[in-house]
């Protein structure tokens, strides 16, 4: 799976702690292979199928998050969004990281 993903951040402040909102897209692109089994009147008592996946499956996401200015160059950085897409359902995704400017 080959995720393709586009996100925007809109900061609602301009202090040492900076909410925003967050929204974006992706497309995955998937390529996969399911193998069936299928009872019949066989000696074996099934058969087997294969079932291609070729696609591109879309996701959404939206979420807020922070990003808190600890020194002049050192930030944390956190959001909480929910995705949802074709293939993966719904799922509620947690971030967190640390920049650090050299």
């Amino acid at each position: 799976m080959i995720p393709l993903k586009l996100s925007f951040r809109y900061y609602v402040g301009n202090q040492s702690i900076n909410p925003y909102f967050t929204i974006g897209g992706a497309v995955s692109l998937l390529r996969r292979t399911f193998e069936e089994y299928i009872p019949d009147n066989t000696m074996k008592g099934y058969h087997t199928q294969k079932t291609y996946d070729n696609g591109r499956h879309p996701t959404v996401n939206m979420g807020i998050g922070a990003l808190i200015l600890l020194s002049d160059k050192l930030n944390w950085d956190f959001s909480l969004s929910r995705e949802t897409g074709t293939i993966i359902g719904q799922f509620l995704v947690v971030q967190a990281g640390v920049q650090f400017q050299m």
